[in-house]
């Protein structure tokens, strides 16, 4: 019996030239499929082909990132090479594309495939490298970089397997050691890089850890607010590059371990410091959008909102609140709240019909409306 020969979508397929000869291009068998259902179905648009297997819901989601980043890289390679995505088709018989088509169907328009399929472009999403860069990425702009603590760090957790509720306490232990060996006499530079290695690798093993009794998420909210109060003014280290690296953390950090509603780390930012932020938030809200991770777009907008109330920036709340609609409900009470705390009760009113869209939280939020209306009547 003939053994099958089975083509996975990272298989090499051929390769395709320009019109002029002047560039080849390596086409994988993913190419191939997404040629055929760019050209068969979608006129060669990747816009309607992108839109079309985007899922509803978060089902789904991981392969839809990959086959969209794929589709993006492929078509601006192509581009620059010369080459149309139809040349992928040109030198094969119409049976073996009939066969083919199949298999396009089911791995780019019914996002069925295995991990082990998966392309450079489809590993390497902006979800993954940007997570990656919030986690490591800006550490070459610290005075000392904190690579080497978090080396260190790593190896007070098991290389595998699981931590129980009851073994948190044991592994707190460990970790109150490596502040205190890294710590003691440390000059602020070394200060901030063994803090900074904490606040990433723990975030990297809390898939391991059960923490039902809240020890690490305590510890990690803790140390996070010793590191923003640590005394910056003679560091090495511009404003932006700091807090470039910390509020990209905040907005990718996804276990509860940095409530910025409940940090004074807003509250202790100069005027200027404040207005980089305030910029930094909206260059980062632009770029999450235009990369789809809305769940980090709509972090870094919540984040915005804190830095909002604490500072008291009061024309500023209706837009935003306007922005954030009623996705989540507690960003538009604390604006609603600190508006009222300040006298300003019409503030309060016109915050809330701002975010009035139909969302997740609209019947609460226009409870609370309502309410306030009628308090003030």
């Amino acid at each position: 019996m003939a053994k099958r020969d089975i083509k996975y979508g990272n298989d090499f397929f051929m390769e395709v030239k320009s019109s002029d000869s002047q560039n080849t291009y390596k086409a994988y068998y993913w190419d191939l499929w997404i040629a055929l259902a760019l050209t068969n179905k979608f006129n060669n648009n990747q816009d309607d082909l992108i839109n079309a297997i985007k899922p509803d819901k978060y089902s789904g989601e991981g392969n839809y990132r990959a086959i969209s980043n794929h589709v993006r890289n492929l078509n601006k390679e192509l581009a620059l090479l010369g080459i149309n995505i139809s040349d992928i088709l040109a030198n094969s018989d119409a049976d073996f594309l009939k066969k083919q088509n199949i298999k396009a169907k089911r791995k780019v328009l019914d996002l069925d495939f295995q991990e082990i399929e998966k392309t450079k472009w489809m590993i390497d999403t902006p979800e993954k490298l940007l997570n990656e860069k919030a986690l490591y990425g800006n550490w070459q702009g610290f005075p000392l970089n904190p690579t080497k603590f978090a080396i260190i760090l790593e190896k007070k957790f098991k290389k595998k397997g699981y931590y129980h509720e009851n073994e948190t306490f044991k592994l707190e232990d460990k970790l109150e050691a490596y502040f205190d060996k890294n710590t003691k006499n440390a000059n602020i530079p070394k200060l901030i890089a063994v803090y900074r290695a904490f606040l990433s690798v723990v975030i990297t093993k809390m898939d391991m850890i059960d923490d039902s009794y809240g020890i690490i998420g305590n510890m990690y909210q803790g140390q996070f607010e010793d590191y923003v109060k640590i005394d910056r003014r003679e560091l090495d280290m511009s404003s932006e590059a700091f807090l470039t690296d910390i509020l990209e953390l905040i907005i990718w950090e996804d276990y509860g371990g940095i409530d910025i509603y409940e940090t004074d780390f807003f509250k202790s930012l100069s005027l200027e410091e404040v207005l980089i932020t305030e910029a930094i938030l909206r260059k980062e809200t632009e770029m999450l959008w235009k990369h789809e991770l809305e769940y980090q777009a709509d972090n870094a907008l919540s984040i915005l909102a804190s830095l909002y109330a604490q500072h008291k920036m009061f024309d500023k709340f209706v837009s935003l609140a306007k922005e954030m609609e009623t996705r989540h409900w507690h960003r538009i009470t604390i604006l609603a709240e600190t508006a009222i705390e300040n006298g300003k009760h019409d503030l309060a009113l016109r915050v809330f019909k701002a975010c009035l869209v139909p969302g997740n939280h609209y019947d609460y939020l226009k409870e609370k409306y309502e309410k306030l209306i009628t308090k003030k009547q």
